[in-house]
This record gives structure tokens, sequence and C-alpha cells, in this order.
């Protein structure tokens, strides 16, 4: 989504004073600022997104996922306009004659600024924040000689930016390494920060010649001219998600099988259930083994008596023979 933003203020504020020493007294102060915010929509451009015949294995999701922006997130622009004046006159009580009386007191503070910044996404993981800001002073109230025109009030030349007097500039820049693209670095979270500074700072007026006498007696002025300074800081942030990294070597707590339960029966029941069907087939083999062993006796009964019935019938037909023969 697209927003552009314009914020404009305004203030003026005067404050006049009289007193007993104070003959006259005004202190006028303005204030004029304006920003111009611009939101630009995201567009990722992902060209391998889709493209699911070449980085089939998850070892090429690094390369799948690359994607940037060719257009920033943010860019803000603003300035400031910042006067101050001040006028006092102090009552001129019991002076002698001839005397130049007390002067009228004169103070002013003419200031500029304007600052820019622009934030950045080049990637998902890459993100960087450049800002500028630099501070003016408005003397047009000294002319080339020096010499102060105190004919200038706050609103004579309210325009002029003046000369720069101190500039600065910072770069952030955030990285979020792609550990979490590579399957046995998953458990990896890694993220890279670079911060720069550079600031500018104008000489004073006091260093602009500063005379030094040399050993054979000349005099000799050096500018000490303006100061330069610049700083860096890099960091890396890191955690370790040890879970993730049992998990893909496989150490893994086995849970311990639970016994399933049919919906409606407790515990107690299935338990005295079981226990009755043991008893149950228990009894049932006991009758069958005792009526096996009842068959088994009649079956033995049976036979000696056919062997009797034979045994008889042999010794009656010897018996037969024996009296024909006689």
């Amino acid at each position: 989504m697209i927003s552009k933003t314009f914020t404009f203020s305004y203030s003026y504020n005067q404050v006049d004073h009289r007193s007993f020493e104070v003959k006259q007294s005004k202190e006028q102060s303005v204030l004029l600022g304006g920003t111009y915010n611009y939101n630009f929509r995201p567009k990722p451009v992902e060209p391998f997104k889709k493209n699911d015949s070449i980085f089939r294995s998850k070892y090429w999701k690094l390369l799948k996922d690359f994607n940037f922006n060719y257009l920033p997130t943010n860019i803000s622009v603003g300035s400031n306009y910042n006067r101050q004046y001040t006028e006092q006159k102090f009552r001129e009580l019991n002076l002698p004659e001839g005397s130049i009386g007390v002067p009228t007191l004169y103070q002013r503070n003419f200031l500029f600024d304007w600052q820019y910044t622009i934030n950045y996404n080049l990637t998902k993981s890459l993100r960087f924040n450049f800002s500028s800001t630099n501070n003016r002073t408005v003397k047009n109230y000294i002319d080339i000689f020096g010499n102060t025109d105190n004919t200038i009030g706050v609103w004579d030349g309210f325009f002029d930016i003046g000369d720069p007097n101190q500039h600065f500039q910072s770069l952030q820049l955030n990285y979020d390494i792609p550990f979490n693209k590579v399957p046995f670095l998953k458990f990896i979270r890694a993220t890279y920060s670079y911060t720069g500074d550079f600031q500018w700072q104008k000489s004073s007026d006091l260093f602009l010649d500063i005379p030094i006498l040399n050993e054979d007696g000349t005099t000799q002025s050096y500018n000490l001219g303006n100061s330069v300074q610049n700083a860096q800081t890099h960091r890396i942030n890191s955690s370790l998600d040890m879970k993730t990294l049992y998990k893909y070597v496989g150490l893994i707590k086995r849970k311990k099988s639970k016994k399933i339960v049919p919906p409606g029966t407790n515990s107690k029941d299935t338990k005295s259930s079981s226990r009755d069907d043991r008893d149950k087939s228990f009894g049932k083999s006991g009758k069958d083994d005792n009526q096996q062993n009842k068959n088994s006796k009649k079956g033995v009964a049976n036979q000696s008596g056919d062997t009797r019935s034979v045994t008889m019938e042999q010794s009656s037909q010897l018996l037969s023979q024996l009296e024909k023969n006689l």
C-alpha cells in the first residue's frame, strides 16, 4: 500500500517585559517546519519461487527463496527554521553628565536544519537504514567585515539557510544469516548488524588565524581547520534451538503406548471381565478333561469285556472237539 503524508508546523511567541531596572525587553521565537513521508508498495522479485522442476531438494531452498526489492521501503525528508531574537534595554539612573549611557543588548540565534532518511529492505533478510542530518547557522546580521547590523530582526532574511555548521550521517545494516535454509543447520538463528557513523564539525572562528612565533623571530598564522570523526560497530547475535537439533538427529524421547479402552467401560470392569474369562476357560477345559478321562475308562472296560468273551468261546470249542474224539 502506497501512502504519502505531509506534515506542516508553525509557531510564534513574543514576550515583552518591563520593570524598575529594565526599560524594555522583548523576546521573539519562530519555529517553522515541514516533513514529507512516502511509503512504497513492496514488490519483491522471486525468480525461482514457482520453479519446482530444478529445486526439488530441500537443500536447494537457499537458492529457491532468492528474492530482492527494486524499490525502497520508505523515504522521509524534513526541514526546520528555528529563530530566536532577544532585545533588552536597562534604565539609565543617576548617570553623570557626558556619559554614553547603557547600550541596548542584542542576542540572535538563527538556525536552519534539514534531514532525510531512507529505509530499504533489499531482500527479506537484508535491511538497511541511511539517515543524514545537517545543521546550519544564519549570520545575516554580520557583514563581510565583521560588523553587526542591529537593525536585523527575526523576520529579516527569514528563508536564508546560512552556512553549514555540523553534518552527521549514519548507516545501519541488519542481515538474517540463512541457516534456516539448510536442513542440518535449522537449529541456528543468527543476525549480523553493522552500524557506521560519520560526523563533520566546522571549526570555530577563533581558530582561523592563530599567530605562531617562529625561531627566527617571524610570526606565522595557522588555521586549524574543521574536525572529522567516524566510527563503526559489528555485532552478531545468535541462538541455538537444541530441541530442533535433537529432532533432526533422531534423539526423541519415546512415549509409552497406552492400552485402548472401549468407550463406556471402566478399567475395573475390563480387569474383572478378563479374570472371569480366564476362570471360565479354565473350568471348561477342566470339564473337557474329566469327560475325556471317563470316555477313556469306558473304552478300556469294553475292551476287557470283549477279551473275556473271546476266551470262553475258545474254551467251549476245545471241549466239543475233545468229546467228538472220545
